[in-house]
């Protein structure tokens, strides 16, 4: 539990990373699928998970599509893979459940 609660912590930056070094501290919309549950859980960031959840509204395209990466700067693909771009929804129902 403490593994993973550290995990997190160093990968919470104002948005969620991948990791904390190399080109993959950006907001890669996998991590944020996977993990918001758990982030909300763990930590009080409703304020910061709202917060991306406007970046990923900004983000969408006039197709209604998502990159891979919020707010998207550079890498990653558009549209999103289907698990990622499920990042929006999980969040929204996330933070209505919190």
């Amino acid at each position: 539990h403490a593994g993973s609660k550290g995990s997190q912590l160093s990968n919470l930056m104002q948005v969620p990373t991948d990791c904390p070094q190399r080109d993959e501290r950006l907001g890669w919309m996998g991590d944020a699928s996977l993990s918001v549950e758990s982030m909300l859980l763990h930590f009080d960031m409703a304020g910061m998970m709202a917060a991306f959840v406007d970046s990923m509204v900004d983000e969408l395209g006039t197709d209604g599509s998502l990159p891979d990466i919020v707010p998207h700067q550079r890498g990653g693909g558009r549209p999103a893979d289907l698990s990622w771009s499920s990042a929006l929804v999980s969040s929204m129902h996330a933070l209505w459940e919190a």
